[in-house]
């Protein structure tokens, strides 16, 4: 999603995989099948000169709220842009307008909610592997829906996130930031951060497994692919797919 919104998604997709296949590789974690790994992309939704499915088309001036100003304002100036740099201004008003505007979060949410629906139907486990802004995302999307009681369990794995940041949340949710719970059809949540990643932060709770990454690096502490190579991650997402299966936690060796 974030700064994503030229990009190639069947390249990331590619990317992504390979990072997270390799360092599954070397934790002795069963391998992902091409047909099991679904990219959910929203980059377009955060755009703010398109009109997702939750914006209405028509509002009335009274009823405008700062989601709307802002869109409006970050639409126009989208439209003084062009090139690179352009691209890269819309993707950065992109991020500001999802802490703004709630039409945007419900746009990203319907994205999510519909590759999880799709699995669920199949009766297939979800495992949810959230990085950064998909980590805001994914919490949206479970945090406020009832998942049917007979649907597969779910099993969250974020990295890079920043909803360990009671502040964060607040601005987000509007409930003060108080410490999070496993939401309803969440069966476990691992989160996994780089001390060194100004973005990142454990959350410090019970209910959620904080996992500090095991590897140094000497790049961008925040990169992706740094996350999805880590040690850390393969282990949090061994273990999620060894329980995904059926199996009990003391027969998942990966802790």
């Amino acid at each position: 999603g974030a700064g994503k919104l030229c990009a190639d998604t069947a390249l990331l997709r590619r990317e992504w995989k390979h990072s997270l296949d390799a360092s599954l590789a070397g934790a002795k974690a069963p391998l992902l099948a091409d047909d099991n790994v679904r990219l959910v992309w929203y980059a377009d939704v955060l755009d703010p000169s398109a009109r997702n499915e939750c914006v209405a088309q028509t509002k009335p001036v009274e009823e405008m709220d700062l989601g709307d100003l802002a869109r409006g304002f970050f639409s126009s100036l989208t439209e003084l842009t062009d090139g690179h740099e352009g691209d890269d201004a819309r993707g950065l008003m992109g991020e500001v307008l999802y802490f703004l505007d709630d039409s945007m979060r419900c746009g990203t949410r319907r994205r999510l909610a519909r590759e999880i629906q799709s699995a669920l139907d199949a009766n297939r486990p979800v495992i949810v592997v959230a990085y950064s802004l998909g980590a805001m995302v994914a919490y949206d999307y479970l945090r406020t829906t009832a998942l049917p009681a007979e649907a597969p369990d779910i099993h969250l794995v974020t990295v890079g996130s920043l909803l360990g940041t009671r502040e964060i949340r607040d601005l987000l949710f509007g409930d003060g930031g108080l410490s999070p719970s496993l939401p309803s059809g969440v069966a476990s949540w691992v989160n996994v951060y780089d001390p060194n990643d100004p973005f990142a932060a454990p959350f410090g709770v019970a209910a959620i497994e904080d996992r500090r990454t095991t590897t140094s690096y000497n790049g961008n502490a925040h990169y992706v692919g740094r996350y999805l190579r880590d040690p850390a991650t393969a282990s949090a997402v061994g273990r999620a797919l060894c329980l995904a299966a059926g199996n009990p936690a003391a027969d998942c060796p990966w802790k």
